[in-house]
This record gives structure tokens, C-alpha cells and sequence, in this order.
């Protein structure tokens, strides 16, 4: 059996999925489940690529390297286990009303059928992160009755544990807005499950034993391939941009560093303020710096010096008509090129002849440029910059800098630093006293602690530690720093394409050819793993939680 056949079949199922990916945005889910990833045609192709890596592994005698059987093994028993689980699995969604017993769900095709158990409903709740209002969990506390229980049993399903119940697998899908109710996802596939974990037993395995084989030399090609990189990694380390933007009013990198630390509330979670920034500036420009500027330098430089960072041309607007638009020639606006003479949105018109059927522009362009825009209004209303916590009996509300109302609970002392400490931040920076800046700095975050540190608040009640830990902070800043760069995806890209097209081309057991892909795999392994252990450390729970974090765990 050629190898190259497999290749060839593995290359046209990887093109299957780039474009099911392509048409699910357009068509949705469940018809690309129905027509691609559940057709038969696609289920052959995957058989046809399991008999033929069989046969070459029979053909190669590759059996008598243990470590590459186990690999190879693996990924047959996972696909055998996924076949088991299309064929036999039985899945479909049940609703549960509080004090209300059932034993029926409906199934994928609307029918209903029966369970071999009754599930009451005996509480919903609703888990916030701490010192937030945004949601952590979704808990569904179940009390189920089989076979000879004389008395209910309790499980607890949630986004983070599934309930198991003689064979079957509850997931918490949705609840009813009273709170009253839930809708639980039922999935029963016995066979499936334990065949696929046990191919990714056999994958661990053989992963493990290759690195530790012999047969591989896989030490000896590390210690060959790892020479140069001992000289080349410190000065890459060490190399330092030179800065040609000594015209710009820039805060000093000190303070903005140390102004990226505090915290503040973004998107429903406390973080430092460096994660907003980063954000803020990928945002609009795509990158996480600028010029030799770090995120937190251009976040707080605007901030202070907004007159001329409004005229700094970093928001990117790829389309021509856009551009045509505001004005502008090449890709680079300013805040300012959004805005006429008299101050007016210069795109407001067409975005509101788009949401009216005018379809002329690019209708993904002109809202793209236009969510830059308002997220530009959202920072200079002080959206971003939620930074000051006050405890309200065991509720935690999160107030902006400035002039803005405030509750008469708040005593006056504290009200007066929620609304001036921003103000003498801004003038000690601005005049240069830089001692004196990093002492309000510290002045927020001895606020923010005793807000939010565990102990005894002034009102006398006792209070959760609520703030991330230091080691989490600069845990997440450095998360930030490596996230959005995107060389490493194309150099992935380009080196996975270049070492494919060799191998069909050539033999692999040419030695460098052997080095080049182990040290790639290795590389790439480290730096996904460096990834997934920070969003893990970061959130404190198992980086899965979306199709970003599914597809990066995957991709491991």
C-alpha cells in the first residue's frame, strides 16, 4: 500500500471539514451535521482511510515498533468508537419542571421515548463568578428513582459535571426564565463513549512510548536539534525594538505597566486592566501593540493625551468603499477620520441605509468599522475602566472614574477617591511626578483589596476573597502578551504544508527530515500546552468552556 494514498485520502477529508466549517456559517449546524459529517459518504471516506492505513501498517511491518503500533492503533479504535457512537447512540433533550416527575424524552426526531427511570427536578440555581453578576454555572440538583431504590437519589447536573445515570448522560442545556424549570440534554451510548476513551488511552500510551523509545532516537534527534537554539533563543529574547515615535506624548512604560495590573470588571469577570487594553487595541487595529507601543501604553497614553492619539492612524479598515467613506487612502484611520467638520459620524448614514436593505457596501465591512468605532465611544465614556468595587451586603457593584452618581450608601470619603483618584493620577503623570503617580496607583489597589480581601469589611460582615491572586495576574498578563501573535499559526501552517509536501516526495528516514518534524511537533506541543495551562490557570476551570477553547484542546 503506498503511503502516499494516505496522505492523499487524509489531505481530501481535511478538505471535507474546511469547507463543512465554510458552509456551517452559512447554512447552519444541523445541516451540515445531516448532510456532510452525517452522510455516508463521509463515513466511507473515513473507513477507506482506516482500512488503508491498516494495510500499510500490516504491509511495513510497522506492528514490531510498538510505540508507532500504538499510535496508529489508536486512531483506529477512536474511529471505531465514533462509527459505534453514529450507529447505536441514542440522543435527544428532556424539560423538567420543579416537583414534577418524568420518564420520557424526546428524541432527535421529535418522538418521544421512554426511560428505564423517573427524574424530578428538585432545584435550579444559578452560580455568579465572585464579586460579579455574570454567571459561573448553571446547577441542576436531580432526583431520580430506578430498579429497586426504595428512596430518590440525588445527582447534581451542571456546564461542568454531567449527570450519570444507569447508562445514560445528562447535560445541562438551557433553564426557563422563571427559573423553575430546565432543559437537560440525554445522550445514552454505553458502547461508543468506552470505545472512543479507550483509543485515547492507547494514543497517551503511544505518545508517551514514542518519546521514551529507543527505536524513535527521539532523545538523540532533541539534543542535536536543540544545539542552535540555546544560542539563538536568548538573543531572541533579549532583542528589543527601537522606539522612532519620540514625538508622540507617550505615558512613561513604568506607570502604564504598573497601571495594566490593577483590576477592574471586563466582560462579567475581574482581570487587570492589561487584558482590556490588549483587547482594546487588537481590536482596532489587530495586533496587540503598535509602533513599538505596548497595550498598556496605548491604552492609558490615550486615556490622558487624547487629543493627539485621535489623529494616531491605528484603527485598520480593509475595505475600499470604507475607506472611500472616510476619506482615507490605505487600509490606517484615525479616531478622527471617522468624524466630519461638524463633528458628525461619517458612516452613519450607510449604516443606517444597510440595516434598511441597502446592501451597496459590504455589509461585514461597514459593521466592522463601525463596531471600531463605538468601541472607541465606550472608551471614552469610561466603559472599559470599571475600577472601583463597593460591597453592598453580599452584592459587589463596580463603578467607573468621575463625575457619575453614586449611591448614599457609599460614605463620602470613599465617594470623593471613586471620583477624584483618576483626576490626581492624570495630573501627577502629566506633570511628571512619577513617584507620586505610582503612589495613587498603589492607593487603587489598597481600595480594591479592601473591598474585596477576605475578612472583616467596615460595615462588620465577613467577606470572600474576591481578587485573582497576584501569580494569576501576571499569569494572565503574560497570556496577553503571546495570544494574538500571529506568526506562530503561519509558521504552523507553512511547516505543516512544507514537511507534507517532502514526505510525499521523499523518504522519511532521511535524518533531517526526522529532526525538522520532531522538533516541530515538539515546539508546537510545548507552545499549545503553554496556552491551555494559562487559560486553565487564568479561569480556573478546564479550558473548554467555548468553541475556541474546544478546538485549541483538541488541536493538543
Amino acid at each position: 500500500m503506498n503511503k502516499k494514498v494516505i496522505f492523499a485520502l487524509y489531505t481530501l477529508i481535511i478538505v471535507c471539514i474546511g469547507f463543512a466549517t465554510v458552509i456551517e456559517k452559512r447554512l447552519g449546524t444541523s445541516f451540515v451535521s445531516e448532510h456532510i459529517y452525517g452522510a455516508w459518504w463521509f463515513s466511507g471516506l473515513w473507513a477507506v482511510l482506516t482500512v488503508t492505513a491498516l494495510a500499510y501498517i500490516i504491509q511495513q511491518k510497522l506492528y514490531r515498533r510498538t510505540a508507532v503500533m500504538l499510535l496508529h492503533l489508536s486512531v483506529v479504535v477512536i474511529l471505531v468508537g465514533a462509527l459505534t457512537t453514529h450507529l447505536f447512540a441514542h440522543n435527544g433533550h428532556i424539560g423538567l419542571r420543579t416537583g414534577f416527575p418524568t420518564t420520557e424524552y424526546i428524541d432527535k426526531d421529535g418522538n418521544k421515548k421512554p426511560l428505564p427511570f423517573s427524574l424530578t427536578l428538585k432545584e435550579f440555581r444559578i452560580v455568579n463568578y465572585p464579586g460579579t453578576d455574570a454567571p459561573l454555572d448553571y446547577q441542576s440538583v436531580i432526583q431520580y428513582t430506578e430498579g429497586d431504590l426504595q428512596y430518590p437519589a440525588e445527582t447534581v447536573v451542571s456546564m461542568n459535571n454531567i449527570g450519570h445515570i444507569n447508562g445514560y448522560r445528562l447535560l445541562q442545556s438551557s433553564y426557563d426564565t422563571d427559573g423553575q424549570g430546565v432543559t437537560l440534554g440525554v445522550c445514552y451510548d454505553p458502547y461508543g463513549i468506552a470505545v472512543t476513551y479507550f483509543g485515547y488511552f492507547l494514543l497517551l500510551v503511544g505518545i508517551i512510548a514514542t518519546l521514551l523509545s529507543r527505536q524513535t532516537q527521539m532523545r538523540a534527534l532533541y539534543r542535536k536539534a536543540m544545539q542552535p537554539l540555546a544560542i539563538l533563543l536568548p538573543l531572541a529574547l533579549y532583542a528589543t525594538p527601537l522606539n522612532a515615535n519620540d514625538d508622540l506624548q507617550v505615558v512613561d512604560k513604568d506607570i502604564a505597566h504598573r497601571l495594566g495590573t490593577i483590576h477592574v470588571l471586563y466582560n462579567n469577570r475581574i482581570c487587570p486592566l492589561n487584558t482590556v487594553a490588549t483587547d482594546f487595541i487588537t481590536s482596532l487595529s489587530g495586533k496587540a501593540s503598535w509602533k513599538g507601543f505596548s497595550a498598556d501604553e496605548i491604552f492609558v497614553s490615550w486615556m490622558i493625551y487624547y487629543s493627539p492619539w485621535e489623529q494616531q492612524k491605528l484603527i485598520r479598515i480593509k475595505n475600499r468603499d470604507v475607506q472611500q467613506l472616510l476619506g482615507i487612502e490605505g487600509q490606517w484611520a484615525s479616531y478622527s477620520d471617522f468624524l466630519d467638520e461638524y463633528h458628525e459620524y461619517k458612516l452613519k448614514n450607510a449604516v443606517e441605509a444597510m440595516r434598511n436593505g441597502d446592501h451597496s457596501i459590504d455589509r461585514k465591512a461597514l459593521m466592522d468599522a463601525d463596531e471600531k468605532y463605538h468601541i472607541v465611544e465606550m472608551f471614552y465614556r469610561g466603559q472599559f475602566i470599571k475600577m472601583f468595587p463597593y460591597r453592598f451586603g453580599d452584592k459587589v457593584v463596580w463603578y467607573m472614574p468621575g463625575g457619575q452618581s453614586l449611591p448614599r450608601e457609599i460614605p463620602v470619603k470613599e465617594q470623593f477617591f471613586i471620583k477624584q483618584s483618576m483626576d490626581y493620577l492624570t495630573e501627577s503623570i502629566v506633570t511628571g511626578q512619577h513617584d507620586k503617580a505610582i503612589e495613587i496607583i498603589a492607593k487603587i489597589k489598597l481600595f480594591q483589596r479592601e473591598m474585596l480581601q477576605a475578612g472583616e469589611h467596615h460595615s462588620g460582615m465577613k467577606t470572600d476573597d474576591l481578587l485573582p491572586h497576584e501569580s494569576t495576574v501576571k499569569a494572565e498578563i503574560f497570556y496577553n502578551t503571546i495570544r494574538n501573535q500571529k506568526w506562530p499559526v503561519f509558521l504552523a501552517l507553512t511547516l505543516s504544508l512544507l514537511l507534507c509536501m517532502v514526505m510525499l516526495m521523499s523518504s522519511y528516514t532521511t535524518t533531517w527530515l526526522r529532526v525538522a518534524s520532531h522538533l516541530f511537533i515538539t515546539l508546537l506541543t510545548v507552545y499549545v500546552t503553554l496556552l491551555l495551562g494559562l487559560r486553565w490557570w487564568i479561569s480556573g476551570h478546564v479550558p473548554m468552556s467555548n468553541g475556541h477553547e474546544t478546538m485549541l484542546f483538541m488541536a493538543w
